[in-house]
């Protein structure tokens, strides 16, 4: 059975059947799951989990997240906040089961770190639920997925998805290729010149023996382009491990490509050109370059006044001969 089957009316409809604090078993087993009622009219569902599983604290938006103890096991209850819309809750516990049977093979961690990540991808795509994703917001995505096509392709990563492309969860870089090794990404449509938007202090900061490198991302908005949902599936075909495809499914939604719907809503780019920047000899504002600065989000360029680049570009063959010098010499 998977997400297909598991649809939102079809979850409706055995909620309606539930009586007051009782459930209906979906999967049997020794860790059951169940979608659930409780005494005051909550709707939900349950998964069981080995007693070993443990759970950060994760934001409720629209629905509560718990772990508790239940006799020999854990029960990880997903629940209904009151007032949320009912469709949206609908779907994602048919998409939650949905990936609860397809990951039936796996070891409970492994089942129980997919599913925590699928949660958190729906909190953040009901956080940004509703806004538009517009040329701009979609050509951001798509420079972050042609840089990931790129590394993935050479071989960069050498951990979980979630470790690895760390834009979606909104964190500071986009990329954690290593303890030491970060970087960033930014698109734009015209490179005379290329023009930068700094969101944070902490997007262009990093620790004493940390590297940054920027990826500046060049492309076009043209018909014979890619949209990103296309680009995220063509990705996604190339990917062999069911977990990977899985957290990489989870961090599309994160990034917004859970709300499109319509394939007409889309933009089709192409990329011209990829080229990468130590960002420490960039032009930037962080918390220990300029004291007493709470925030800022601030603009720049890549190049000076007279069009001389602050610091020498590198092409995607020279940047990824840089990351496996690192390597090979234990700088990473």
């Amino acid at each position: 059975m998977t997400d297909q089957i598991y649809n939102a009316s079809l979850i409706e409809a055995l909620w309606e059947k539930i009586v007051l604090d009782g459930y209906v078993l979906m999967e049997g087993g020794r860790h059951p799951t169940k979608l659930i009622r409780l005494k005051d009219d909550i709707v939900g569902l349950a998964f069981q989990f080995p007693k070993n599983v443990r759970l950060g604290e994760i934001s409720s938006l629209g629905f509560s997240v718990e772990l508790k103890d239940e006799g020999d096991s854990k029960e990880l209850t997903i629940l209904k906040n009151p007032g949320s819309d009912q469709s949206i809750f609908s779907s994602l516990a048919a998409n939650l089961l949905g990936l609860s049977f397809d990951t039936k093979e796996e070891n409970a961690g492994n089942r129980f770190k997919s599913l925590i990540s699928r949660i958190k991808a729906w909190q953040k795509f009901m956080a940004i639920r509703g806004r538009k994703l517009d040329q701009k917001a979609q050509m951001g995505i798509f420079g972050e997925l042609t840089v990931l096509e790129f590394l993935l392709s050479n071989g960069q990563r050498s951990t979980g998805f979630t470790d690895f492309w760390t834009g979606p969860l909104r964190d500071s870089h986009d990329f954690k290729l290593s303890d030491s090794e970060y970087l960033e990404v930014k698109t734009s449509l015209k490179d005379n010149p290329f023009e930068i938007t700094v969101d944070s202090l902490l997007q262009f900061d990093h620790g004493p023996e940390e590297h940054l490198f920027l990826a500046a991302v060049l492309c076009s908005n043209q018909e014979d382009g890619v949209n990103i949902s296309d680009l995220g599936d063509r990705i996604k075909s190339r990917l062999s491990n069911k977990l990977d495809v899985i957290e990489f499914e989870s961090l599309l939604m994160s990034a917004g490509l859970g709300q499109i719907e319509k394939k007409e809503e889309l933009y089709k780019f192409v990329c011209k050109g990829m080229s990468f920047y130590d960002v420490s000899k960039l032009p930037r504002i962080t918390p220990s370059s300029i004291h007493g600065i709470l925030s800022a989000k601030y603009k720049i360029t890549l190049t000076t006044e007279n069009g001389e680049f602050w610091t020498p570009p590198l092409s995607k063959e020279e940047y990824l001969l840089l990351l496996r010098e690192r390597e090979l010499n234990g700088i990473n």
